[in-house]
């Protein structure tokens, strides 16, 4: 019988998922958390806390199961990441409170040339947001145009990179940027990876590859086998570059 993993300098050959698409959450909680350590509080209240300059992407997800498929989901979720081993590729609920591309056609009516109530019409098209300055490994700053996205506040996520080298960051605040009509994001955690001039951000629909917290990090329990509740609490996946994944594993393929 085959081994049913690939070794590869001792250790296993890490499968990052695609995060199963019966799963939505109900809840959810997403935040950087940052890599501190404390000497411990004195005697006098006082407290010395070391901060890295890293942080982690961590999340807590609740997700509601009701029948046979987000069952199978759950399951499949959990026995496939196989405690702290694998990851799966995930990212926050975001297309309310997230920042979108600036719409390049505004004001279109309805099919019987009517406008909503509020006299606005429909919005169409846009050009993705880029990065106009080149960024190295590690930095907090990312420079846009001013103008190029809607919505853009302090607490917006936004992604970078594609398939398996998709990242998540948060914008912790906003000033003004190196040139005239450009816009200066400062951003948590560090870029995990260089990134140059032209590459897109994504909002509203970033994602990270996310490993559980801890062996049991996820949970699922259902009722009479027909509903329940299934909860997982995930951290950053941030590994080596060599023991990064370079492609995404499908559920079925």
């Amino acid at each position: 019988m085959a081994a049913p993993f690939a070794f590869r300098g001792g250790g296993l050959m890490i499968l990052l998922y695609e995060w199963p698409s019966a799963l939505r959450p109900a809840a959810e909680g997403w935040r950087p958390a940052p890599i501190n350590r404390s000497g411990g509080r004195s005697l006098n209240s006082g407290e010395q806390v070391a901060y890295s300059g890293l942080s982690l992407i961590t999340a807590r997800i609740t997700l509601p199961v009701y029948d046979t498929d987000t069952i199978r989901a759950a399951r499949a979720l959990d026995w496939g990441l196989m405690g702290r081993v694998n990851a799966v590729l995930v990212g926050p609920v975001d297309c309310i409170n997230g920042a979108q591309i600036a719409p390049r056609i505004g004001g279109i009516p309805h099919s019987d040339g009517s406008l909503h109530s509020d006299g606005a019409g429909y919005s169409q098209g846009g050009v993705p947001t880029t990065i106009l300055t080149d960024a190295a490994l590690g930095a907090t700053t990312l420079v846009i145009a001013e103008g190029s996205v809607t919505g853009l506040a302090p607490g917006v996520f936004l992604g970078l990179g594609s398939g398996a080298g998709q990242r998540l960051y948060g914008v912790v605040r906003l000033s003004p940027g190196p040139a005239p009509e450009t816009r200066t994001l400062h951003i948590i955690p560090r870029l995990r990876v260089a990134v140059t001039a032209g590459a897109e951000i994504n909002w509203g629909s970033a994602r990270a590859p996310m490993r559980l917290d801890a062996d049991d990090g996820l949970a699922l329990e259902t009722q009479l086998a027909r509903y329940g509740t299934a909860s997982a609490t995930l951290t950053e996946y941030w590994p080596a570059a060599e023991d990064m994944p370079t492609t995404v594993t499908p559920w079925v393929s």
